[in-house]
């Protein structure tokens, strides 16, 4: 005996003339061979349906929507997909988006305990902080006061002289509280995941061939020079993009 196994859409004419509209696994066709033996075949059949029913989707998102088949939409409006369904056949998908947030707004907060006003920039539904936090008090008022900036390998922050910013270590960041103004947090890896996402399905925010965003949000000064094509420091006229601003601080 033989099993013939197929996949189809809609409908399957098979070897015994009929054409099936549902999956079969019982049909059979029997033959004779040349020694006058039977020889039966066994149908298995997988029919799939293609969708002739449109698939409406609304989604309302911050920045961008990613369909099914790794499609980004990054601007509202209405979207006509033929995909294909898990059987392989033709689907049909219309899309309403919403895009609700603004890539590239930028703004201003202004934090009463230091009395200083910071550059933001919104993307999507985040708002970043466009320059480095330089406040000497944890968001609960209590004052940081000034720790070493290294003690052994416990790293509180450090001033960088270049742009007048510090970096704050977990000893200090997360103490009471936290070191970020009332209402303001350190953006977790998942935010900054979908902050490089935003941005890598924008061409104007790439460099290169690889995908590369560095450049995008680097500041156009403070870098080391390189003549590595989409590194900050190669042509830093041409850096920042995003307005994002990024400085080369850290430890």
């Amino acid at each position: 005996d033989v099993v013939d196994t197929h996949r189809a859409c809609d409908s399957y004419t098979w070897i015994d003339g009929n054409t099936y509209t549902e999956s079969n696994n019982t049909a059979t066709v029997t033959y004779t061979n040349q020694y006058g033996c039977d020889s039966v075949v066994h149908l298995n059949l997988t029919l799939g349906h293609a969708d002739n029913i449109v698939h409406e989707v609304t989604a309302e998102e911050c920045s961008y929507y990613r369909m099914s088949n790794g499609e980004y939409f990054t601007e509202s409006g209405d979207y006509r997909r033929t995909l294909q369904s898990s059987c392989g056949c033709d689907s049909i998908v219309l899309l309403h988006l919403t895009i609700i947030g603004e890539d590239g707004l930028e703004g201003t907060f202004y934090d009463e305990r230091d009395d200083r006003t910071y550059r933001t920039i919104q993307y999507g539904c985040q708002t970043w902080f466009a320059e480095d936090l330089r406040t000497n008090y944890y968001a609960d008022g209590t004052q940081i006061g000034t720790p070493p900036s290294n003690s052994g390998y416990v790293f509180y922050y450090y001033r960088y002289s270049n742009h007048g910013g510090y970096y704050y270590g977990p000893n200090i960041a997360h103490s009471h509280g936290s070191v970020c103004p009332t209402g303001w947090h350190i953006p977790t890896r998942t935010e900054w995941e979908d902050l490089f996402t935003m941005l890598r399905i924008r061409d104007e925010y790439i460099c290169g061939n690889d995908s590369s965003i560095l450049k995008a949000i680097s500041n156009t000064t403070g870098w080391n020079s390189s003549d590595v094509e989409c590194s900050p420091g190669y042509d830093m006229t041409t850096n920042n993009s995003s307005n994002l601003g990024l400085n080369p601080d850290g430890a």
